[in-house]
């Protein structure tokens, strides 16, 4: 990395002409709606308005009652679907999903023509090393010291000339030289990109007006709006679309004594108990793997389990794994290339090193990734345990979370990934298990290329205020909960810190006199219903009453795990309490959240049940007319359909698309053909009932331009990715309380199955349609009934409805933030701003 003192006065130079470049535009201000101090928005994630209204009710949120009594309580309209990117983009933006271009969690694309599954709100891109602000590869760092050493070798040359000839020449090969050997060898110490994301909202959110109106803004946890703008006026943090240090966006380790994890698991099959096994395997590099291409580890959906290995009595060892090496692994291939190039000329070379880097640089590539070694210390009966990563040493009681770790990752010798992490040590049943978190990028030195804040050290100052925090996105460990491979104590324990961290983040806002608007988020009721609804929720496949009375602990109190989602709730209360207390008489305080909660206990699978109704056809024959079976057409995507045949299918949440001609690959839907085609499918799918109950599972069908108004609505193809436009799908669904789309649905799966024709042949077929969700993620919102999945808006003053809207709506938090403080609202925000009385 380029020394900090070299890269301050480039940064300099970049705020001098950013902000000559800003202030060349002067907006022309609003005009307040009355004397206002200071705005502050609370994002509550998934506070849910029948639960909110039942508690206060009760008593239970007295503080949220209070503000209910004296401004505005009411129910809270998402985007539609009611999904977090989706809805937080609209928030932002003030603009519909036609406007910023976010329909789900799920994206589906096409480049090249075939439908696709990608990450909904952002998508992953590579940015060279100068853009990323490191030296190496193709930088022109090594360049530089090659040039460098060269001009600073004729100096001295012309310096030592007038003392001797033979002097003045030795100095300038000597010094030009050196600057030339380190200029090359560092040539082979940085990667020549590395990766990073982009954001697909296409729409500004609200700070970008305060921003321009000399408005300051302060955002902590901003959601789908990463990487961060750059901002004259304001600091921000960025939420959801962060990555963690490895660059992805949510992956955990487990590190185990044993040969094998067993956990109950719920089968989607017979819905019995079973125990499901998991084998545990070492965690291996280059330099110590069996073979270039021994497995290291054994990955289960977003975790991979590790076996320690037991070195003495008492005293395991493995390795905590950083970023793939790509320096290494771009080394290896070249000089894999060069090697075979020389064989094929007759050379004499060593094959049986040709055979290792051949290997490493295919099946062995997971090998290369950066590692910093780790050692643990314990026995059984320790109620402790030792545990050191890279040097640093903790003590941690059993059923806690360690402090932050500093990690280094070192590439090579000039260049390494800094991270911070936490592990959970348990015991699994006479063994130990160390559950470890994402790497979170160390915000004191961050990852290059990465923009999780701005300015470049407001990440930086808040640790050395606050302490370390989650850097990544989406905090808290609700994939390793979905997957079922962390304890609900741990989980609970994780949520407590992350809004312990959260809450101080919020204490240090409240410190600071610089901004006009606040907007900070919690995302805890959210992660807390997804995890834990199969305990909240008797109805549940998965409702165990010994699970959901067993006893927690949650905020230094001993609770049963059904009552979690009420404990948090009081602690969203006390946080109000907190706030309030600390506002000025002018001041506006607003909480608003994406969506309501639901209990998802049953799964539909739409490419099935498109399947059953006609819509879709799955390939029974292979190009040789042998039949195929279920194995044969198990991989992934949507490799299963005949589009000869189809008409339909689902990928994302809850959505259906047309099989359209011009726009798929092999579509056959014509556009005269697919008003009737559309009317067909949306009153099947009215229709459409739960064989196990009778019940009828959809409540609404939503056409595309019905909901949707905007310029990325139709899709758009381009041989420039820049210009091609994925477009909305041309159903969205909505099912009842209960429902949703399946798993396997999201990336455009089926669920299909084998029977023997009439030659006692094994062919697939077609499987159910409607199975039970046997995942621990056993609460959702996403493509569930509206009607019941309304958010919550508070106001600390009464706001009234203007314009003829009809509903407190997702569109109505950033024209009313632009009003409050008198900034013009962009002309192409949908809904007027709430009125404050």
């Amino acid at each position: 990395m380029a020394p900090r003192h070299l890269l301050l006065p480039l940064l300099g130079l970049v705020l001098i002409f950013g902000g000559v470049s800003a202030a060349a535009t002067e907006p022309v201000p609003g005009t307040p709606q009355q004397e206002v101090d200071r705005v502050l928005i609370l994002g509550m994630d998934g506070m849910d308005f029948l639960m909110a209204k039942d508690w206060m009710d009760q008593g239970e949120l007295p503080n949220l009652a209070k503000l209910r009594d004296q401004g505005t309580f009411a129910p809270f309209m998402p985007a539609i679907p009611a999904q977090s990117p989706v809805s937080w983009a609209s928030i932002n933006s003030g603009t519909n999903p036609g406007k910023h271009g976010i329909y789900d969690f799920i994206r589906v694309y096409r480049p090249n023509g075939m439908p696709s599954a990608g990450i909904g709100f952002q998508e992953e891109t590579q940015l060279s090393a100068e853009e990323a602000g490191i030296g190496g590869g193709g930088s022109l760092l090594p360049y530089g010291l090659m040039g460098g050493g060269v001009l600073v070798g004729l100096l001295a040359f012309l310096a030592l000339k007038s003392f001797s000839s033979v002097v003045a020449v030795v100095g300038f090969l000597a010094i030009a030289a050196g600057g030339v050997f380190f200029g090359l060898n560092m040539k082979g110490e940085y990667p020549e990109s590395v990766s990073t994301y982009t954001k697909l909202s296409r729409s500004e959110e609200f700070w970008g007006p305060l921003d321009r109106a000399g408005v300051p803004f302060r955002g902590q946890g901003t959601i789908v709006a990463y990487p961060v703008n750059e901002m004259q006026n304001g600091k921000i943090l960025a939420g959801l679309g962060a990555p963690d240090a490895k660059g992805g966006l949510n992956t955990s380790a487990v590190y185990t004594t044993l040969d094998k994890r067993v956990r109950r698991k719920l089968s989607e099959k017979t819905g019995e108990w079973y125990d499901r096994t998991y084998t545990c395997l070492p965690a291996y590099s280059e330099e110590d793997a069996p073979t270039p291409t021994s497995p290291s580890g054994k990955s289960a959906g977003t975790v991979t389990f590790y076996k320690m290995t037991e070195k003495s009595p008492g005293v395991y060892e493995s390795k905590v794994f950083g970023p793939r090496n790509t320096v290494k692994f771009k080394n290896y291939v070249e000089e894999f290339q060069s090697m075979e190039e020389a064989a094929r000329s007759g050379a004499s070379v060593d094959f049986q090193e040709l055979e290792r880097l051949g290997q490493l640089t295919s099946r062995g590539a997971h090998l290369l990734s950066t590692w910093a070694p780790m050692q643990v210390e314990w026995k059984s009966g320790d109620a402790k345990v030792a545990v050191t990563i890279d040097g640093s040493r903790q003590e941690i009681p059993l059923n806690s979370w360690s402090e932050f770790f500093e990690v280094e990752f070192p590439w090579t010798s000039s260049y390494s990934t800094h991270a911070i992490v936490r592990v959970w040590p348990e015991l699994d049943g006479e063994g130990l298990e160390l559950f470890m978190t994402p790497l979170q990028i160390n915000p004191h030195d961050p990852v290059p290329g990465t923009a999780i804040c701005w300015p470049p050290d407001f990440a930086s100052q808040l640790a050395t205020d606050i302490g370390y925090f989650e850097t990544l996105g989406w905090a808290c460990m609700n994939m390793a909960a979905k997957d079922g491979q962390i304890s609900d104590q741990a989980f609970l324990a994780d949520i407590e810190s992350t809004y312990t961290w959260r809450k101080k983040m919020l204490e240090n806002a409240m410190e600071d006199d610089s901004w006009k608007v606040l907007f900070h988020f919690f995302g805890s009721p959210d992660r807390v219903c997804h995890a834990l609804m199969r305990h909240f929720d008797p109805e549940h496949p998965q409702y165990l009453a010994e699970m959901a009375n067993a006893e927690v602990q949650f905020f230094g109190k001993t609770i049963q795990a059904k009552d979690a989602a009420l404990e948090i709730y009081k602690k969203m209360d006390e946080t109000v309490a907190w706030v309030t207390s600390r506002m000025g008489p002018n001041d506006v305080l607003m909480i608003c959240s994406d969506h309501g909660f639901f209990s998802f206990r049953r799964q539909v699978s739409l490419n099935n049940w498109l399947a059953e109704a006609g819509f879709l056809k799955f390939k029974t024959l292979d190009d040789f007319n042998e039949p195929l079976t279920s194995k044969d057409l198990s991989k992934s995507g949507l490799n299963y359909v005949d589009w000869s045949e189809t008409k339909a299918y689902s990928m994302a949440i809850g959505k259906i698309y047309l099989n359209r001609k011009g726009r798929e690959k092999k579509g056959i839907v014509s556009d005269e053909e697919a008003e009737q085609v559309l009317e067909e499918i949306e009153k099947a799918l009215m229709e459409m009932v739960d064989p196990a109950t009778g019940e009828k599972m959809v409540r609404h069908v939503y056409r595309r331009d019905e909901i949707y108004q905007g310029p990325y609505v139709e899709a758009r193809n381009s041989s420039d990715p820049s210009q091609r436009i994925d477009g909305a799908p041309e159903l969205t669904l909505d099912f009842a309380p209960g429902y949703r789309a399946a798993w396997t649905t999201t990336t455009g799966g089926i669920k299909l199955t084998d029977k023997e024709n009439e030659d006692g042949v094994k062919v697939v077929a077609n499987g159910p349609y409607v199975y039970d969700n046997n995942s621990p993620w056993s609460g959702d919102h996403c493509g569930m009934d509206l009607d019941v999945l309304q958010g919550v808006f508070f106001s600390s003053k009464p706001m009234t409805l203007t314009g003829g809207t009809e509903k407190y709506d997702a569109r109505h938090i950033a024209p009313t933030v632009l009003s409050l403080m008198g900034v013009d609202i962009p002309e192409d925000y949908d809904l007027p701003p709430l009125q404050l009385q």
